[in-house]
């Protein structure tokens, strides 16, 4: 926590100094991207502190020091994409932003931020990840039908863990509508992927519930299981 605190200084120093610097923009992306770090580190330490403390009493969601430096980072994005229309990385930081709304679960401006990316960026990498993001969050939310319309496509990414996360949750909802057979082949297809390996996972976190993405072939495998067996039974 000190070395992020310390290097948010560095950088807020060279921002004063560097105004009108052609690289302005990347230090005010490296000055959002430290502040999530400082975010991440302050819930980390909470988390620790207050083990036997329930969820809903871990901290104040409104006054949060954690919430407050997440919105920090958000207000650096945001300035990004307002200030440096040319700037080269906008899909990259339009996708950070992204993760930062959903982050302190900022419906409106986080689907706004998700959509925009991919009709701005419709053929990128990030457009992917946006989607993904966006099926996920309404997944999460219990709105199936837009979880599907946003998923199906990203099932057929060539990107292997986002393929497969967005198939994972499409087998979910399937398992839940009790289409137990559509589900089990696709917990079989994730499991059998040979492209997808545990590097491939890149570390979500959500304020709400901060953790690092499960393996998707071991959750996959589990849940295949209880598939079939419903299938079958």
């Amino acid at each position: 926590l000190e070395r992020t605190e310390a290097t948010s200084e560095l950088l807020r120093d060279q921002i004063t100094e560097n105004q009108g610097a052609p690289f302005l923009a990347d230090l005010y992306v490296q000055l959002g991207d430290v502040l999530t770090q400082k975010s991440n580190a302050l819930y980390y330490l909470q988390q620790e502190k207050e083990k036997d403390v329930s969820q809903d009493a871990k901290f104040d969601k409104k006054y949060s020091p954690i919430v407050d430096a997440q919105k920090e980072a958000i207000d650096v994005y945001e300035k990004v994409i307002a200030e440096f229309p040319d700037y080269k990385k906008r899909k990259e930081v339009l996708f950070k932003l992204a993760i930062g709304l959903r982050a302190i679960d900022e419906q409106v401006p986080f689907i706004d931020t998700c959509n925009k990316l991919i009709q701005k960026y419709p053929k990128s990498e990030e457009r992917v990840k946006a989607q993904l993001l966006l099926g996920q969050n309404y997944f999460d939310k219990g709105r199936q039908d837009l979880a599907l319309k946003e998923l199906l496509p990203v099932s057929k990414s060539a990107m292997a863990f986002e393929r497969n996360a967005a198939k994972y949750r499409i087998g979910l909802i399937y398992y839940n509508r009790d289409q137990f057979k559509r589900s089990l082949d696709i917990f079989e297809e994730i499991a059998l992927d040979e492209e997808l390996t545990n590097a491939d996972n890149p570390l979500e976190v959500r304020l709400e519930n901060r953790s690092v993405g499960a393996n998707l072939k071991r959750e996959a495998l589990i849940d295949s299981v209880r598939a079939f067996t419903n299938h079958y039974k």
